[in-house]
């Protein structure tokens, strides 16, 4: 009898027919893949620079603003919010006034702003007779009440500091309810917090802004020597450790801001870190080296100088262009001589030394009986 004979490949048809239905039941076995696991948007920057402030401008309202680490949102959850901070503008009636000084006193679109205090009045108007011999582009700022009435007599205006002797800061008014209920008197926000804040609406108008302090007597017109750069400054050594990374720092005992979208997103920028550090000078060496501002060196080491300077120092950072000024002719260390100084603003303590100091330098300019006197003009000494 015959072999039976099969039909050829059908041993390899039935074997792939098994292979392909035990690949499909492991398929169906096989659990499906963990889901990945959402992540979690990570922790702000500790340190921002003025880079990432963004600006109250035009362009933002038609650019959606980039993303950051603090905005980051999760597939599993809405963004968390973001702590609140004091917006850092000013009242109402605050930028009201302000503006109505600026656009009566300023000079080719230039002020110069000082903020003073009672303790302060007569280094004030000291400071107003010294100014008003060259210049009358004078703004200034009333920390209370009490000035603001004595200058009023003698016909000169001011605009109160907000937060200080003026009105609140939008959004303060319940948190200054709870201080005053737990017993806590220290003050509402720092002098300096709310001078950058007065910069910074003058800035958003346009203006050229000169700060001083009322110790930093102007000998003769500075406007030649502030302009050039984005912000410009007088030498100083505080904080501490810029003496030893710069060899000087920026002083805003009288420092210059001239208008532009970077300066106001610096100026912004420097309203939050002063209101954190409670210090603009701390607050505007910190927010330069954040922002890697490379200074052209004076010296062999590559660092600036401070007393024995001549000329005006540059730093540059990504977005601004920083002068320091020469300290032989803006002095900060009286030490060191005022002869052909064009501001001097020794360094010293309680007013009486600060007094005292001027004298010394040749920077007191105020009558023994000026409170006599009506006309800022005659207050002088001949």
């Amino acid at each position: 009898m015959a072999a039976a004979q099969h039909k050829p490949g059908a041993g390899t048809s039935c074997i792939c027919c098994a292979l392909l239905v035990v690949g499909l039941l492991c398929a169906l076995q096989e659990p499906p893949p963990p889901p990945t696991p959402t992540r979690s948007p990570r922790p702000p920057r500790p340190l921002r620079t003025f880079d990432d402030v963004k600006l109250d401008s035009v362009e933002e309202v038609h650019a959606p603003p980039p993303k950051t680490p603090l905005e980051a949102p999760t597939t599993s959850q809405a963004p968390a919010p973001r702590m609140t901070r004091r917006p850092p503008g000013l009242p109402n009636r605050t930028k009201v006034a302000l503006l109505q000084q600026a656009r009566s006193k300023q000079t080719n679109g230039a002020v110069t702003l000082v903020v003073a205090g009672q303790a302060h009045l007569e280094l004030l108007m000291n400071w107003l007779v010294a100014y008003e011999r060259h210049s009358s582009n004078w703004v200034v700022g009333c920390l209370d009440s009490m000035i603001a009435e004595v200058l009023r007599q003698k016909g000169v205006d001011c605009v109160l500091v907000p937060n200080q002797g003026g009105p609140l800061m939008p959004g303060l008014r319940l948190r200054e309810m709870a201080r005053r209920r737990g017993g806590d008197m220290r003050p509402r926000a720092s002098v300096w917090e709310s001078r950058m804040r007065l910069v910074l609406c003058l800035l958003r108008a346009s203006y050229n802004v000169t700060i001083a302090d009322t110790d930093a007597v102007f000998l003769s017109d500075a406007s030649p020597w502030l302009s050039g750069y984005d912000l410009v400054a007088s030498r100083g050594n505080f904080p501490e450790w810029t003496a030893e990374r710069w060899g000087a720092s920026l002083c805003l005992g009288l420092a210059r801001f001239n208008p532009g979208a970077h300066v106001a997103a610096l100026t912004k920028h420097l309203v939050e870190r002063t209101q954190s550090l409670r210090d603009d000078q701390r607050a505007v060496n910190h927010v330069l080296h954040e922002a890697d501002i490379a200074w052209a060196p004076e010296t062999s080491n590559g660092k600036l100088l401070f007393a024995t300077s001549t000329t005006t120092a540059t730093g540059v950072t990504r977005l601004v262009k920083v002068g320091l000024l020469p300290h032989v002719k803006f002095v900060r260390d009286c030490s060191h001589g005022t002869r052909g100084a064009v501001v001097v603003h020794c360094v010293s303590r309680s007013v009486d030394a600060k007094h005292d100091a001027l004298e010394k330098a040749g920077a007191w300019v105020l009558r023994d009986d000026w409170r006599d006197v009506a006309d800022l003009r005659h207050m002088g000494v001949t």
